[in-house]
């Protein structure tokens, strides 16, 4: 979450360092290589709208909005099967560093075992009866 007109930058270059903690690997593997190394390699900062068009910032909020926005996302997410919610962040999380067929498989098991769960009881009840469903993690 973003707020439109914002600056985002990694002024480590302009310090004499890089960006530590995996930054010059990471970055890369989420822009086109030859963005992310003009971003490290000048240290110039880039507004939340072109971050928001390369993909590093998910949404924009209006100024002062920002907390209001993230918020809401949240509350979107809380309202979610936790089970479903955890395995499908583990899955790309994963599946990322896995060959697609065995990504495909973890996905596949993954899923047979949200199928014994509660939640997934409950979410096609909820569905059938038109609420929202009450997940507890089961």
């Amino acid at each position: 979450m973003a707020e439109r007109g914002a600056r985002l930058g990694l002024p480590e270059m302009k310090l004499g360092v890089l960006p530590g903690a995996g930054g010059t690997q990471r970055l890369p593997r989420l822009i086109p290589p030859a963005i992310a190394k003009q971003m490290i390699l000048t240290g110039e900062p880039i507004d939340a709208e072109r971050a928001h068009a390369l993909g590093l910032v998910n949404e924009l909020a209006e100024p002062g909005k920002a907390l209001s926005a993230a918020e809401a996302l949240a509350a979107a997410l809380t309202a979610g099967a936790p089970l479903a919610l955890a395995a499908g962040k583990r899955l790309v999380d994963y599946g990322l560093g896995m060959d697609l067929e065995a990504a495909i498989s973890y996905e596949r098991e993954t899923v047979s075992v949200l199928f014994s769960t509660e939640d997934r009881v409950e979410g096609l009840k909820a569905f059938r009866e038109r609420r929202p469903g009450d997940f507890r993690g089961e």
